[in-house]
């Protein structure tokens, strides 16, 4: 791991540390409304941000509300065996595939199946003023689902790789998550040098 990258994640770390001690105690005193409450505040805007980055902004809009009832029934599950932010993404990640699955049935009814947006497409953002971060959004639209998910984790919310392991991957035991997250340390540099050689090839 780098200097940089351990300064953020030891950053990180700080910064969630409060929020992470009221959800638990709310979660031990049963006083669900509380926790999701302080879980939301503390987490749910970047959250919200995954999405958008990950399955564009209309998709993202509605896996939030799916979201919100799901942590209702959801909260009194949390053992604490993750933090409650990494928690979160989990449950935000299998809402997502639930939902987009659902999703794709239904277009599948309704519309030709040629009309249908692609991933990359459902992932571009509204146009922005700022020609950097465009290019940017756009060169992450082109990565598939589980990469972009990848990159928004590590680069953007500094997660560390064995929590990003429980988000993509979970079920995994102490051993699995450890192999998980040396395979994403080498998926991110490769993910890295292909937005590289897709910048030098469109310069």
């Amino acid at each position: 791991m780098s200097s940089l990258e351990a300064r953020a994640d030891a950053a990180t770390a700080r910064r969630i540390a409060a929020p992470e001690e009221e959800i638990a105690a709310a979660v031990r005193e049963g006083d669900s409304a509380r926790a999701v409450t302080i879980l939301v505040r503390a987490y749910g805007a970047e959250v919200y941000g995954w999405l958008v980055a990950v399955h564009g902004a209309v998709d993202a809009a509605d896996l939030y509300g799916q979201l919100s009832l799901q942590l209702v029934r959801a909260i009194g599950g949390f053992r604490g065996e993750s933090s409650a932010r990494t928690w979160l993404y989990q449950i935000a990640r299998n809402e997502a595939r639930q939902h987009l699955r659902d999703l794709r049935r239904r277009r599948a009814w309704l519309t030709p199946l040629e009309d249908h947006p692609s991933a990359a497409e459902r992932a571009q953002p509204a146009a922005s003023t700022n020609s950097r971060e465009a290019r940017i959004a756009s060169l992450r639209a082109r990565l598939r689902e589980e990469d972009r998910s990848l990159l928004v984790l590590r680069v953007d919310r500094g997660l560390a790789y064995e929590d990003i392991a429980l988000v993509l991957r979970p079920g995994l035991d102490d051993a699995g998550r450890k192999r998980e997250a040396v395979r994403l340390r080498r998926r991110l540099c490769d993910i890295r040098d292909r937005l590289r050689s897709w910048i030098t090839e469109d310069a």
